[in-house]
């Protein structure tokens, strides 16, 4: 069902505002043409819209079919319950969940004091801890501080960014600012961060504003154009 009302308050779900961004176009039944996928849900509804996604990476993995061309699997023979079975069980396979951009909000959010077990804790003194130390300190709404992070980053530049300086975040996680600077190598690498200068200082980026959305890296797959396009190309397809 799409949305009731033009006035409608809408704030569509993670999953389409990637997809948008991806520039993703699905075959609209009603008006017999593909459009954009975002269109798509402003019409019929972010349920609807997903499931469309979904029929995409169904029909992507069973071999770049289209959703209707899927073949189903012939029909398993009925075993003989009056003889004892003669081949192994065989069991389900299992996978990793393929999680759909829900936060992790209330009583499950990451509090900042994890990073004062951190300096004690070497299982958590990893490049994982230091990219939710950065997510931690990037600019929030009216955020004042020498980079403009908020008003010249977020709001102009529209780039989701944090400044700390290298020595603070190894006194904060208790590790060597030579192991920092290994932790960051390896978040660039993984293209979970880019890195800038101004003023001779770092400016790390970890995401991009889109619309009213924050998409950061770590929300996209790491060989998506999104997350190797480098600061200063154009990230404006949200609504394309």
């Amino acid at each position: 069902m799409g949305r009731i009302k033009d006035t409608e308050p809408w704030d569509p779900h993670p999953e389409i505002v990637g997809a948008a961004i991806d520039k993703v176009r699905v075959f609209d039944e009603i008006s017999l043409k593909e459009v954009a996928i975002l269109e798509y849900a402003y019409k019929h509804g972010d349920t609807a819209a997903r499931n469309k996604l979904a029929e995409l990476r169904k029909a992507k993995q069973q071999g770049e079919t289209k959703p209707s061309e899927v073949a189903f699997e012939p029909d398993v023979p009925v075993p003989d319950v009056s003889r004892p079975a003669e081949s192994p069980i065989i069991k389900k396979e299992s996978g990793p969940i393929e999680y759909k951009g829900n936060f992790l909000g209330g009583k499950k959010a990451v509090n900042d004091k994890l990073y004062n077990r951190t300096r004690e804790s070497e299982s958590l003194q990893n490049p994982t801890t230091l990219l939710f130390y950065l997510i931690q300190h990037s600019a929030w709404d009216g955020k004042v501080d020498k980079h403009r992070t908020y008003k010249h980053w977020y709001e102009e530049k529209r780039l989701i960014v944090a400044t700390r300086s290298q020595e603070q975040m190894a006194m904060d996680l208790g590790v060597s600012v030579r192991t920092v600077q290994r932790w960051l190598d390896e978040l660039e690498e993984d293209y979970l961060i880019q890195r800038t200068v101004e003023g001779r200082e770092n400016i790390y980026v970890l995401g991009k504003v889109g619309g009213s959305h924050e998409v950061y890296f770590y929300q996209r797959a790491k060989d998506e154009d999104f997350c190797k396009r480098r600061i200063g190309d154009n990230y404006d397809v949200y609504f394309s």
